[in-house]
């Protein structure tokens, strides 16, 4: 799968290992939603130094509600009905609150 111009995902993508993920996507051309939970500084530094491949939203993703938000938002944002790929650094959390969103992302 060729990654330019894909839209991805990446849950707490603005440090550690989710940045390095962030990194990589940028690198290949993907336009990349980061999310961030506390690190608000470090994803708007992202998205300002990337402003056409980076869009940053807050959201914590054990929470169901701040989920659909972030999708909403970031389709909104981006003017894509849906984002097909998803990278979440904290899967088992991740998961279970996506699996209890029943919506079509």
């Amino acid at each position: 799968m060729q990654i330019r111009d894909q839209i991805v995902l990446v849950t707490g993508g603005a440090r550690g290992l989710g940045l390095a993920i962030t990194q990589l996507l940028i690198q290949e051309g993907a336009r990349v939603v980061v999310n961030y939970h506390s690190s608000k500084t470090q994803a708007e530094a992202l998205q300002n130094q990337y402003p056409d491949q980076i869009f940053a939203c807050q959201a914590d993703v054990t929470q169901a509600d701040q989920v659909k938000a972030l999708f909403t938002a970031s389709k909104a944002h981006l003017e894509k009905p849906s984002i097909p790929l998803l990278i979440m650094r904290w899967c088992s959390l991740s998961l279970m609150v996506m699996s209890d969103l029943k919506l079509k992302i």
